[in-house]
């Protein structure tokens, strides 16, 4: 399974417009991916392959911010969705560069971090479900990316 979901997730960032920079694994159900994107620059991309994304989870990204310093992170929960701490703690981190996703969003929506407001990520019939820290939308799972 391994394999195979390193290669979907190389497959969905892709399709989506990001250029794979590296990719590992940290956890059988947790993957870390550097994504460049020419508009926003270093894209961190933590994967969380599971049916609960915690605040913890959250923590561990805000960690790994701190640590790797990208211009943009994005939290996934790949099959899920997140618990309302999670959500609660992305609101507390008070980031704009942090987004908490169910599907990959395309580069080109990912706003700048220079840019002065943080944007919401309106998603279309398909794109990605995606909320920055203090959007009170609860996240669904999108078709798109189920097996």
């Amino acid at each position: 399974m391994g394999k195979r979901l390193a290669h979907d997730l190389v497959g969905m960032a892709r399709q989506a417009g990001y250029q794979v920079v590296t990719i590992e694994q940290l956890r059988s159900n947790r993957w870390l991916l550097t994504l460049h994107d020419p508009t926003a620059g270093t894209v961190m991309l933590l994967v969380q392959s599971r049916a609960l994304v915690s605040a913890s989870d959250v923590q561990d990204l805000a960690e790994l911010m701190r640590l790797r310093q990208p211009q943009r992170a994005i939290l996934l929960a790949y099959t899920g969705t997140f618990t309302v701490a999670a959500r609660q703690t992305a609101t507390e981190l008070a980031d704009e560069r942090v987004h908490l996703c169910t599907t990959l969003p395309a580069a080109c929506q990912i706003q700048r971090s220079a840019e002065p407001q943080p944007q919401t990520i309106s998603p279309g019939p398909a794109e990605a479900n995606c909320s920055p820290p203090g959007d009170s939308a609860q996240p669904t799972l999108s078709s798109s990316i189920m097996h």
